[in-house]
Order: C-alpha cells, then structure tokens, then sequence
C-alpha cells in the first residue's frame, strides 16, 4: 500500500518552477443521485479521517510541501519576522463586579492564557485563577475571538472559566467560588453553537446543553441541537432542571438566552441554523408559564438590547433593512411598539453571527455602531431615542466582540482591530463620550501604512466598499503583489483586522484588500441576501469585479494577486478560481468548506443550510452544483495554490481539503505550478493553539507565496 503513495520530485525547471509528480490519489467510481442528476464524487473515500490510507496519504502530502520549502535563507527571514510580529499580549474585555475589573490574558511569553483581576482602573493587575493546571488534562482556557474565557454571577460570587481541549468547539465548564477561589462542579455539554452560561442573580445559570460525541467522531459527527437547562449553585449537574426541550420548534434551531436586565424574564432568540432571521419567546423567571413569543413577524430579526423598568428595547430590521431600535412592553407588545430610533441610510450593525453585534442599552443610554459604505462608527442616543454623540474609531478596523458592561454602568468596554492593532481595549464613559485605553496589544506605527476605502462598480452599477492597505512608501505602479481576502457570509461587515503575515506581505512592497462583497452585512440586511443561497454568486462576483479593479488600477501586477479565503469565505476564493484562474497568480485557501453537496453532514456545518442553501433542495442543490469548488475543478491551468488545515478542526474538517486537493492536483494542466497541502498538526478551527504553531503557519503561507510568485525578500 504504502508504493502506492511513493512520488519523485522532478528536477526540472520552467518558468522558475519545479515540476512536481504528485502523491498518487486513488479514484474510486462513487456517483450520488441528486434529484435527478448524477455527481461524480470519485474522493469521497477521503471522507473516514481515521482510515490507514488516508494518513498515508496525507503524510506524503506532508512530506511533499517540506520538500518545495526547504529550510533557506528567505525562509529564516520570514520566520524571524513572523516571531516578532506574534509577540504581544493578548487581552479580552473586561467584566466589572463590584468594583473590580475581570479580564484573561494571553501573556507573550505563556500561550495558555489566564485570568486576572485588578480592583482600580489603572491599578496593579493580580492572578486569579491559572487555568494552566488543567494543562495535564489537555484542557485550556477557552480564549476565542470575543470570548473571554469566563462568565461571572451579578454580584460577583461565583464564575464560571471554560475549557476545552485545542480551542476546540467542545467544551466544558468549571465552576469556582471568587472569594476562596474553590473549584467545584465540573459541567459537560458545552459547544460554541450554543454560547456560555447565563448567570441568573447568585442562584444559578441557564445554558445550551448539547449530547456530547465520543473524541473520535468530533472531527465529523454532526452536532445535535440543544435542550436548555438551569442550574442550581451547589447542585449537581444531573439535578439540573430541564427549561426548554430541543424539539420544542421541531428540528433545525438553536437558542440565544438571554436574562432581562431586571432579572424578571427569560429572552429566546431561535434560529433555524445560521439565519438572520429569528423569533423571540418570553417567560416570566419562577413560573410555571409557558414560554410566549412576542413579534411573530417570522421574516424579520429582533435583538434585546436591555430593559428600563416596563420598557425594552430591541433592534429589528422589520420593514427597515438598514435597522432600527424599538421599545415595546412584554405583557402587551402589539400595542406598544414605538420606533425609537428610526432607520437611516446608515445601517446599524446588529446582523452578524460572527464576532457578535456591537449596541445595547446601559444606563438610560442606547450605544449603538453603525456601517456607512463598510466604515463603522458609534452613536449614542438617549432613552428616548435623543441623539447625543458620536465616538469615534479608526478607518479600517472595527469592534469585535460588541460593547460589554452592566445596565447600571455608566462606562462600557470594547475590543477594537485594526491593520496595527493586534486588540486594544477601550474605556467608553457614557456621560461625555471620552475614551480611554484599558489594555493595549503593542502592534506597530500607523505612520508606515495607508488604509484607504473605494468604491468599485461592477457590470450593474452595484458598488462595493473596500479598504485597501500598502505601506506608504509602495507606489501604485502596477507591479506590486497583491492579497485579496473576502467573506461575504452571516451578516459579518468586513475589515482589516492585524495578521502577522499580512503585515509581512505589507512591509515587502505587498498590498492587502477586503472587499464587503455582498452576503456580508456592508449594506444592509438586503445585502446580506443578495450573497446567500441561490444568490451565492453575486459575492463570487463582486470577490473577482474587486480583483479586476486592483489590477486595472494598478494597486497590483496582474501575475501577482493572491486569491484567499479561509473556513466558509474559501467557497468564494475557490469558486473565484475555478472560474477565472487566469486572474490570481497564487492562491492560499485556509480551513476550507469546499465540498458543497455533502457539507451539511458533517460536525456544526449543518447549521450553514440557511446560509449556503441545502443539496436537498432541487432549486438551491443546483445554485450549489454551479460554484461548489470541489465540484467545478475542471482541466485547466490553475495557479500555484496552497490548501492549509488543522487536522483537529471541527468546524471545516480536513476531508474538504483532502478531496479539493486530490482533485485539483489530477485536474491541473499547469504541471509547473505546485498544488500543496499544509496540515497543521494539533490545530482546529485556527491557524495553531500556540505561538510556535501559528509562527510555523505564517511561515509556510508566506514562504510559499514569495518562492511562487518570485518575490525577494529585503530586510526593513
């Protein structure tokens, strides 16, 4: 078996390439029947991660990538580089009880972060809790994008620290006492489609509890749906009570809890999978009423924001696709709704399902981001809908995370991206606006880079935003390397956020782009379903209208644009290269979901049918059947392109990569540009777990893209 899998590395140049014979792929006929059309899918054998032939196969993939990038000195250059850029404290938002700011840390100089208190502003930081003693059981602090890792009761008492194994999407929660700092109960059923605990007064917390598959089907097995339980201080967790059974609104839907800010009501937001649209279900906390659903407008979202006595106040986008913020009263709601922000041109940023939505209403105040043309900003309103100021924030970068602080607290807090800034965050009084630095990731000097925002047009006059960002001594001469990335999914407004490798590509003369192609949130609710479904291809679009405009504008040279995505944003890339390949000179697609008819069947994904459409369906299955990237890879020259995944993801598990790249490999008439597969080892939804990991990830990335593309290293 293993002679199966043997290749040669050719030495023969052409065009600055080596012709590269690769690992053989096994092809076995396998044709699925889709409502009435039969598709070829000669790699699903790819599909069993636990199967001897395919570690063979995938290590001599791995053996093949050492051997086009062996150890150099342009390597050593970029991997130096990279170190240094890695190098920074990483903190999340903090939690104020009391008086006392609660925060976790990720220290330069520890890659399991920890969690610290400080009981004045600018007062000396002090350890807590060092979740690194679970290290021997191969858990850490859960620290991902918004999370901080933990969740605290009103008043302080008690928290609750998460941990999983890898940063994978399970995880389980470990309950401690604050002021004695003893560890109680560990609870199981934990996963990131279901978010955290949420605290109810010092009594307990309600949570998504999911059934938890054995270790060796989490990388495929889909996740179920969750049921909704309560639980007790003190109790254990099989004494929980059972709040809200999963097949409560049938099949298909999953839960955001929410307690009101006067601890009278129990707030449901469903939704079926990832849609933006969602129902609300009340019920009045220790009662036996059942659960009430308020707005039934089932087209429509509704966000709570917080509540002032008999007032809540929610953000919709019914009949407002650019958003609005209501005030109705539970126990009465169709007769007291009131607009009491209306909508505008500016759209209020409150769609996304990825890095959370950024208003809500603290202290008799409504704090609220919007989105003009791809540019965030903040407003503050009155309770009364009464403008009072703006905040402002940098071009390019965005919040992530949304706002966090108490309905009592007049200062809130917020994580803030940018192209420099690895993650500052910020102090924002409520009653003059001023704001002001809690904690800062040391990135580097905004004076050597640009961030620009234009508009392109396509064919139909639709314009899309997009920030573009080069070093300020680059000029726009047509010959610089360029590197498009575009998302285009969930509702999430896109912008540049610090990547160590990017700012890499930046420094050598490179330029970056992110275009808020449509199925973001650039625009509007409108926007978003203009990319979703049968409309998918109106983002590819507009990814290659950005791409076009970039070489005709001369920002980049035509041979030297990099096409990307990573996770669900490589269905764009990979579509965009299938259908215009002549356009990318390289290609680095990350964490991919590339197989588009069989996507719904393995882990969370499932959750993407309201998203990307589902096969089952005769309309959608063939939207999808047009751009799916595994699917459309036909005989063609195809740039040098690199697939790149963790080989514990539970997201975007690696059979996408494997077959995507099996296929592209056999299908590729260019013999001298590489198709390469990069398995990171230990790693899931990310680019590593530690520094080491993430510095090996950029490295590879990078070093690929400067041998392929031909570009020189030159020191800074």
């Amino acid at each position: 078996m293993k002679a199966l899998f043997l290749f040669v590395m050719l030495q023969v140049s052409f065009s600055g390439f080596t012709q590269i014979v690769y690992p053989a792929s096994k092809e076995v006929n396998s044709h699925i029947l889709y409502h009435g059309t039969k598709v070829n899918d000669s790699f699903q054998w790819m599909e069993d991660l636990n199967s001897p032939e395919i570690k063979t196969w995938s290590a001599a993939q791995d053996t093949l990538l050492k051997s086009y990038l062996p150890t150099s000195s342009t390597k050593s250059k970029i991997q130096s580089r990279i170190k240094e850029l890695v190098n920074f404290d990483l903190y999340s938002t903090p939690t104020l009880r009391n008086g006392i700011y609660y925060y976790s840390k990720n220290s330069k100089d520890n890659d399991l972060p920890k969690i610290y208190f400080q009981k004045r502003f600018s007062s000396k930081e002090n350890l807590l809790i060092d979740p690194t003693l679970h290290k021997e059981e191969g858990f850490r602090l859960v620290m991902n994008g918004s999370s901080s890792g933990f969740t605290m009761s009103e008043k302080g008492g008690w928290m609750t620290y998460h941990l999983s194994k890898k940063n994978q999407r399970w995880y389980e929660v470990q309950m401690l006492e604050v002021d004695t700092k003893e560890k109680r109960e560990r609870l199981l059923g934990f996963h990131s489609l279901g978010g955290g605990p949420v605290w109810y007064k010092e009594e307990g917390f309600f949570y998504n509890r999911f059934r938890v598959p054995n270790d060796t089907e989490k990388l495929t097995s889909q996740v179920g749906y969750p049921d909704i339980f309560f639980h007790r201080v003190g109790t254990s967790q099989t004494e929980d009570i059972l709040v809200l059974e999963k097949n409560f609104l049938g099949e298909g839907w999953y839960y955001t809890i929410s307690v009101s800010d006067d601890n009278k009501f129990l707030i449901i937001d469903a939704r079926k999978g990832s849609s933006t649209t969602n129902r609300i279900f009340v019920k009045r906390i220790g009662t036996k009423n059942q659960f009430k659903e308020i707005f039934q407008n089932l087209d429509a979202s509704y966000n709570y924001l917080g509540n002032d006595k008999n007032d809540y106040f929610f953000y919709t986008d019914y009949t407002a696709p650019n958003g609005k913020i209501i005030r109705t009263s539970i126990r009465n709601w169709k007769k007291t709704i009131v607009d009491i922000i209306p909508e505008t041109d500016e759209v209020i940023s409150a769609n996304s399902l990825v890095g959370g939505n950024a208003l809500g209403y603290f202290n008799e105040k409504l704090v609220v981001k919007y989105t003009k043309r791809g540019q965030p900003f903040i407003k503050i309103f009155s309770k009364k809908g009464k403008h009072l100021f703006n905040p402002t924030l940098p071009l390019g970068g965005s919040i992530w995370g949304g706002f966090k602080g108490e309905a009592q607290d007049d200062e809130i807090f917020y994580q803030f991206l940018g192209l420099i800034d690895p993650s500052s965050i910020y102090r924002l009084d409520l009653k003059t606006g001023r704001i002001e630095i809690f904690k800062r990731s040391v990135g580097l000097q905004q004076k050597d880079f640009i961030v620009e925002k234009v508009t392109v047009a396509n064919n139909g006059g639709v314009e899309i935003p997009m920030f573009v960002a080069r070093k300020k001594t680059t000029e726009l001469n047509g010959q610089n390397p360029g590197f498009i990335y575009g998302y285009g999914a969930f509702g999430w407004v896109s912008f540049i956020w610090y990547q160590p490798q990017i700012l890499l590509w930046l420094e050598q003369g490179g330029v970056y782009a992110i275009p808020g192609i449509r199925g973001g949130g650039e625009n509007g609710s409108e926007w978003h379903t203009e990319g979703t479904k049968i409309n998918k291809q109106n983002g590819i679009d507009d990814y290659i209208t950005a791409s076009e405009w970039l070489i005709n504008s001369k920002y980049v040279s035509k041979n030297k644009l990099v096409a990307n995505g990573g996770s669900i944003s490589a269905v764009v890339a990979g579509a965009a290269l299938n259908q215009r390949p002549e356009l990318y000179g390289a290609a680095i697609i990350d964490r991919p979901a590339l197989d588009l008819l069989r996507f719904p069947k393995f882990t969370g994904a499932k959750a993407w049918l309201e998203e990307l459409g589902s096969p089952n369906n005769d309309t959608e299955f063939e939207a999808l059947y047009q751009y799916s990237p595994y699917h459309n890879l036909e005989a063609k020259c195809y740039p040098p392109t690199l697939v790149m995944i963790g080989d514990e993801d539970e997201t975007t598990p690696p059979l996408h990569a494997y077959k995507y790249v099996a296929r592209l490999q056999k299908k590729n008439t260019c013999k001298y540009h590489p198709i390469l597969l990069k398995t990171m080892k230990g790693v899931g939804h990310n680019f590593g777990n530690t520094d080491d990991q993430k510095i090996d990830s950029f490295t590879s990335m990078m070093y690929f893209l400067f041998k392929s593309l031909d570009i020189k290293i030159h020191e800074n």
